[in-house]
């Protein structure tokens, strides 16, 4: 098994995360297929709880999207894996756009807080094999609570560890061959969510690389997202694909 592939254990939850830039010239078919279509798709299939989109305002890629799922045997889900493999026409035009794509099929390691904030400090993360359990432990028993007890503009904060490409039904699906490039490796993701930009910046500061490397990453690939829109499972429709979907 690869360094930082999880087997999740049985009370665990399941979390999407994609982080993608995508071309300019499909930049507004893109945003258009997000914020009306695509991320109200997600979550209607079953075992999906909510969804969430930011845009960069420090680092890269350009876009963040995750989505958090009451099992990580949901990406192994027959409803998801005919999502997958059926695109709607919208999403074949956006899909070879895609690009310096990270996506993250994962298990929940550490929850804290709750609420929606209008920040998101990110961590792509790449943990020495053998490190897991000790960055997993001092992240959700000594970090991750000391962020929350010592600023109240600290929302929340999500560790997640991704699946082996075999739990994923979307690893290998029409969707992702649809995109011209392929998709970095899988990495475990770090989100923390803030009221304000200045917030996740203060919050990304101290978790900086140095501090991060003495926990066992090896690299660090940090961002500060701002959120653009949010949906629940149950108040949302996928709108229809558009008659024009050209760039």
């Amino acid at each position: 098994m690869d360094a930082g592939i999880v087997t999740p254990a049985m009370d665990e939850h399941g979390i999407l995360i994609v982080w993608t830039g995508i071309t300019e010239e499909r930049d507004a078919l893109f945003n258009g297929w997000y914020n009306r279509q695509h991320l109200s798709e997600r979550t209607n299939v079953p075992g999906f709880r909510n969804g969430r989109r930011y845009k960069a305002v420090e680092g890269s890629p350009a876009y963040l999207a995750w989505y958090e799922l009451e099992s990580p045997a949901v990406f192994t889900s027959a409803p998801y894996a005919e999502r997958q493999n059926n695109p709607t026409g919208w999403t074949q035009a956006v899909m070879p756009g895609f690009r310096d794509v990270t996506r993250v099929a994962g298990a929940v390691k550490a929850r804290l807080g709750q609420g929606l904030g209008g920040a998101c400090a990110s961590w792509r993360l790449t943990p020495a094999a053998g490190a897991e359990a000790g960055l997993t432990a001092w992240l959700a028993d000594e970090a991750l609570p000391a962020l929350l007890a010592d600023n109240t503009g600290v929302l929340g904060a999500v560790l997640a560890a991704p699946l082996a490409a075999s739990a994923d039904a979307g690893a290998t699906s029409n969707e992702t061959r649809m995109r011209a490039q392929p998709d970095n490796p899988p990495c475990w993701g770090l989100l923390v969510e803030c009221a304000d930009l200045e917030t996740a910046r203060a919050v990304q500061a101290g978790l900086d690389p140095t501090s991060l490397a003495t926990r066992g990453v090896q690299r660090s690939e940090p961002g500060i997202y701002a959120l653009v829109t949010a949906v629940g499972r149950f108040d949302n429709q996928p709108g229809p694909d558009p008659e024009d979907l050209s760039p």
